[in-house]
């Protein structure tokens, strides 16, 4: 039996590599838990994560638009915090998470809704992605306090906005879309367009265009603009696949 199931494995990875993916074990839930750590902050100190009171070597001191890789944790239930220094005994914000097999967890630090403060929220994501689709991966979060719930949408470059329909709806603050627990959005790997605008209107707060490969797998955040008006938003893209694992990108409307 063991024998077979070692054959079944050969031959799923083979079949995941001729489509360009290196994510086979995440797909067949064979790889332990995996997590990383988001800073999107705008202005914020550096941030280091902790899993009870131990702080995390891969995610120590990290500031603001960066992302780390995700690393293999336990299956052990536990309380993770964010904590101002790598020594700090006190928690910014924290969430229990009990990770499951094959899933892969982002934790965010987001801007509170009082000024200097900020919220930890995990996003869980089964990663069940089938094993020959080389189609690109992608979720929403609204990490804006002061702006409204929005309508995003991932539109082609020539599409007319006035009759298009929004990908996800009124994407509200600290909320996900799909929401944690669900697998993210495939879409064909291509050039988009990227708009947010206030949710049931066209009323346009953010658009810009993006391009996503095959096999990608985005995290769009939308995070305070500068001048921290509720239509000043821009939005981090945090990538988390292949040799994107552990980068982003800061998209400003045009």
């Amino acid at each position: 039996m063991k024998f077979v199931k070692a054959l079944a494995l050969v031959a799923a990875t083979t079949l995941v590599a001729a489509c360009g993916g290196g994510d086979t074990e995440d797909r067949l839930d064979l790889r332990d838990p995996v997590v990383r750590m988001l800073h999107a902050v705008p202005g914020g100190a550096p941030v280091s994560l902790f899993r009870q009171d131990v702080v995390q070597g891969d995610a120590t001191n990290v500031p603001y638009k960066d992302v780390t890789r995700y690393y293999d944790v336990s299956n052990n239930s536990a309380t993770w915090s964010v904590r101002a220094s790598s020594t700090s005994t006190v928690a910014l914000s924290s969430v229990d998470l009990n990770p499951e097999q094959g899933n892969r967890y982002t934790f965010v630090a987001l801007p509170g809704t009082a000024a200097g403060t900020l919220e930890l929220i995990a996003i869980d994501d089964p990663y069940d992605k089938g094993l020959t689709t080389d189609r690109a991966r992608v979720r929403a979060l609204h990490a804006a306090p002061a702006a409204p719930a929005v309508d995003v949408y991932l539109i082609q470059p020539a599409q007319d906005l006035a009759v298009a329909t929004p990908t996800y709806t009124a994407l509200g603050y600290k909320a996900a879309m799909p929401a944690s627990g669900d697998d993210s959005t495939e879409v064909p790997g291509g050039t988009f367009r990227l708009v947010l605008t206030g949710a049931g209107t066209k009323t346009i707060v953010f658009d810009a265009p993006v391009s996503i490969a095959n096999n990608a797998d985005w995290l769009l955040v939308a995070i305070p603009g500068p001048s921290g008006a509720a239509n000043d938003v821009r939005v981090l893209v945090a990538q988390g696949n292949d040799d994107q694992n552990g980068t982003t990108v800061e998209l400003v409307s045009q």
